[in-house]
């Protein structure tokens, strides 16, 4: 009786489990570009797949291969989202920066999620190598040593829309963009801790880094930008496999890559996210925040009207700062710890439903860990109450009025169009009035010429 008892309330909450299950509607996929090569090449220098470097600063083989496996890894996290086999324009839209890596990382993150099996294989080290190093002990749950490195019907124009950054003030990462956040970076950059961090970089590499670069300014290490570029340069070479053995005979690699890794930690946190009243993140990130809402409000509304308009899947490939001044702005709102956005480093925003209930979650999903679930009208609140709208974010970076105009939500332009009809119908039954004026005038003089002359 107990026994039948236990196993009727097992049953029960097997049941309850099944029906409280979340189904994840959305999938907003922020991510940072694969890695790329360095900034200086020599002429024989090739990547960790022994393969040569497409240029300076572009994506990489291993970088190109990273987002291919991290677009299958979204295939097989979501394979209910979309439909893999055909592709569908309404199901998935992919926005990216207009610097080529980005747009390569889009492309090769594209090939992933509608890979269908050819047989050319991603096998053996190249998997380790070129494997996004949170997802190493998800291969085997993901068959990632099975994918093809080519999809089968995958359409060869997938459209990628570049991100007119300045106009729609999504994702404001680059410094000419708004001087404002040129100004604050730059400060930033003279904080107490940058200075404390290049005195220990320099007391811990500085000569034989010296010596091995042919560098003469003993104090050229303590400068920030200098050790930036360094920093940049090691984390660039030892997450693409450049062949660093000349230096690995003078300097540990390894010391050398985590105290690089450090420096990156410290710049993503307050150089690109933080300041003292948070404004960077604010002015950064707000519209960005507000275009994710906006997604999650129109697949609510075609669940609820039952109908099938709105993207499920949509991918963002831009830069480490995009993705630093975004952390900062969920750290102000939601409280979430930032983590520093490696290459190929991936934030998910996902859109679950009850089953049972027309509630809704955000989670939020940093290089596969869970990190933050916040119910959504509570996400939808805080980013509408507290996150800066179009005209407080143009208004601060000091854009021109006419720029206002365009960026306000939607880009309704509609108002100014009938503006500029009527001041142009107006300033043409002017020109008539005139001219009608004119003609009278001149047609009274003659007349009254003519009555002059019969009088004479």
């Amino acid at each position: 009786m107990i026994f039948n008892n236990f196993f009727i309330l097992l049953l029960s909450q097997c049941f309850l489990f099944t029906l409280a299950k979340n189904n994840v509607v959305f999938v907003f996929e922020h991510f940072r570009h694969g890695a790329r090569s360095p900034s200086t090449l020599n002429e024989n220098d090739v990547d960790g797949l022994n393969q040569t470097w497409n240029g300076l600063q572009e994506l990489s083989n291993v970088g190109l291969r990273q987002h291919y496996l991290l677009g299958n890894y979204i295939r097989n996290k979501y394979p209910d989202l979309i439909n893999y086999k055909n592709y569908n324009p309404k199901e998935i839209e992919v926005l990216s920066t207009i610097t080529n890596r980005t747009i390569m990382s889009a492309r090769a993150q594209l090939h992933g999620i509608f890979n269908n099996s050819r047989p050319k294989k991603i096998e053996g080290e190249q998997v380790n190598t070129c494997l996004p190093y949170y997802l190493l002990d998800e291969k085997d749950k993901y068959n990632i040593n099975n994918i093809s490195l080519y999809p089968d019907n995958f359409p060869e124009e997938v459209p990628v829309h570049i991100v007119d950054i300045k106009d729609k003030l999504i994702q404001l990462e680059k410094t000419d963009e708004c001087p404002v956040i040129k100004k604050i970076r730059a400060e930033n950059k003279k904080r107490k801790e940058f200075k404390d961090f290049c005195q220990k970089f320099n007391s811990t590499f500085g000569e034989k880094l010296l010596r091995l670069l042919h560098i003469e300014d003993q104090n050229y290490f303590i400068d920030y930008e200098n050790v930036n570029d360094i920093c940049i340069e090691t984390i660039i070479d030892v997450f693409d496999g450049r062949n660093l053995t000349i230096i690995n005979q003078e300097i540990d690699i390894d010391s050398l890559f985590n105290m690089s890794m450090e420096f990156f930690r410290l710049k993503a946190n307050l150089v690109y996210a933080n300041n003292n009243n948070g404004t960077l993140a604010y002015v950064g990130s707000s519209i960005l925040m507000r275009k994710i809402l906006s997604y999650m409000e129109k697949i609510i509304d075609d669940i609820n009207n039952k109908v099938n308009d709105s993207p499920k899947l949509v991918l963002l490939s831009s830069h480490d700062t995009a993705i630093c001044s975004m952390e900062g702005l969920l750290s102000n709102l939601f409280n979430v710890t930032a983590k520093e956005p490696t290459f190929a480093a991936s934030f998910i925003f996902e859109l679950s439903k009850e089953d049972q209930e027309n509630k809704y979650t955000v989670n939020l999903i940093f290089n596969n860990e869970l990190i933050k679930s916040i119910n959504y009208d509570d996400f939808k609140n805080r980013i509408k109450t507290s996150s800066w709208t179009y005209e407080q974010t143009a208004k601060y970076c000091g854009f021109k009025e006419e720029k206002k105009e365009i960026i306000k939500e939607e880009g309704n332009t509609s108002d100014s169009l009938w503006l500029n009809i009527i001041i142009i119908f107006s300033l043409l039954d002017s020109l008539v009035i005139i001219v009608i004026a004119f003609l009278l005038i001149k047609r009274n003089n003659k007349k009254y010429s003519l009555d002059s002359s019969q009088n004479l």
